[in-house]
């Protein structure tokens, strides 16, 4: 048996060549969806079928741009009391492997604004800076890491986009990835037809980790995620998370949810958590380089994660070097005193040493440079817990 699968004309189009069957799924709801078709397939051919339509909608978002408001409500799980939460209203986006995300979070009570970041990742680093005065402080705190932000999977929303998931603290990556890496470690994948709401779909359902998932694929709306599913446990002790399409609308060609709604929970929770996505915007095709692009602004204060090292950004564009303290390991990343600098790189970096974060047994004698130690030391930990807080996200009952 021959595959090919092409993405035709913008929208999603997926053909399956068989030595006697020919399979053709459009994204256009005239051309009308054959899943049933898939019962002629054999395990391994139907979840090269579902990966497929995954990897075509992968490739036909590599760019884009959208806006979402997102709201938490707990639910009483016998009265259906509502308790209002919150809302973050965010932006996100996506050209090629790099994602960009600005994030505001508001206040409870008033409505206004209690934070705002900007996070980038280019599949290798991690960008972020958190705006004043939301951080307690007067400058912008940055920070740079080698690892992804939480909020791309974070944000369940990406899990219907296909673009980002996350399971068990492993590192996060596009759905078919996962799928991938779930097959390769000999895990097995139904793929089969299956009516959800009345919709005909394709279904691909696993079980990893203790846990089942299942996905259902819309053949009529360019295999679009449509639902998410995902369960731990039996009735009796049960945690459980679902996300679902309530509408959508096709964009360049490429459908994409309009409004989905999360709801997660816990046997051993008296409240469920519902979080609604409104999508204020979604392009495809208009990002840019630049609009991806984080720069620091002067006044910033840099913690690099990757370098071990923290700097000030000095309004002629060079660079004040700062102490960094590790409250792991009990040592200070500490530069020479007053140390300006025009890069902050691999040779910056040398110019570091580390030294106890606390002297050992006997007090230091106390001498301008003590001082001057001492001051460092209590910026490079204020530094560190700073760093920490530069992406603040409003901690979710379960994730998965």
């Amino acid at each position: 048996m021959r595959h090919r699968y092409e993405l035709l004309g913008g929208g999603i189009a997926l053909v399956l060549i068989a030595q006697t069957t020919t399979l053709g799924i459009a994204g256009n709801p005239s051309h009308g969806s054959h899943v049933s078709a898939l019962d002629s397939l054999s395990k391994v051919e139907r979840a090269t079928f579902a990966l497929a339509a995954l990897d075509a909608r992968d490739r036909a978002l590599q760019n884009f741009d959208y806006k979402v408001r997102e709201s938490t409500t707990n639910i009483g799980v016998g009265d259906r009391h509502r308790r209002f939460l919150g809302r973050d209203d965010y932006e996100l986006r996506r050209l090629g492997s790099t994602l960009w995300m600005r994030m505001v979070q508001l206040d409870r009570a008033t409505g206004k604004v209690s934070t705002e970041s900007l996070f980038s990742w280019d599949g290798k680093v991690q960008r972020g800076i958190g705006y004043p005065p939301y951080l307690g402080t007067s400058f912008h705190q940055c920070n740079i890491s080698p690892k992804e932000d939480s909020n791309f999977a974070g944000r369940t929303f990406n899990e219907l986009l296909g673009i980002r998931i996350e399971v068990l603290g492993a590192p996060s990556v596009p759905v078919a990835t996962w799928l991938r890496d779930v097959l390769g470690a000999g895990k097995t994948i139904d793929v089969s037809e299956d009516v959800l709401d009345g919709i005909k779909t394709v279904c691909i359902r696993l079980a990893v980790g203790g846990g089942r998932f299942s996905f259902w694929l819309d053949p009529d709306h360019g295999f679009m995620i449509i639902r998410r599913h995902y369960q731990v446990g039996d009735a009796e002790t049960r945690n459980q998370s679902t996300i679902s399409v309530v509408s959508s609308v096709q964009v360049s060609g490429v459908w994409v949810p309009k409004k989905a709604i999360l709801v997660t929970g816990s046997s051993n929770y008296p409240e469920d958590t519902e979080i609604t996505y409104d999508v204020d915007k979604f392009t495809i095709g208009t990002v840019k380089p630049e609009d991806v692009a984080l720069v620091f602004p002067p006044g910033g204060r840099v913690v690099d994660a990757i370098q071990h090292i923290a700097y000030f950004i000095r309004p002629d564009g060079t660079y004040r070097l700062l102490a960094l303290a590790d409250s792991r390991t009990h040592t200070i990343n500490a530069p020479p005193d007053n140390a300006i600098t025009a890069h902050v790189d691999a040779q910056a970096a040398k110019m570091y040493r580390q030294e106890p974060l606390i002297a050992a047994n006997a007090p230091a004698p106390k001498s301008p440079r003590s001082v001057t130690r001492m001051i460092i030391t209590a910026l490079g930990a204020l530094l560190t817990i700073l760093a920490l807080l530069v992406l603040v996200r409003r901690r979710r009952p379960f994730r998965i």
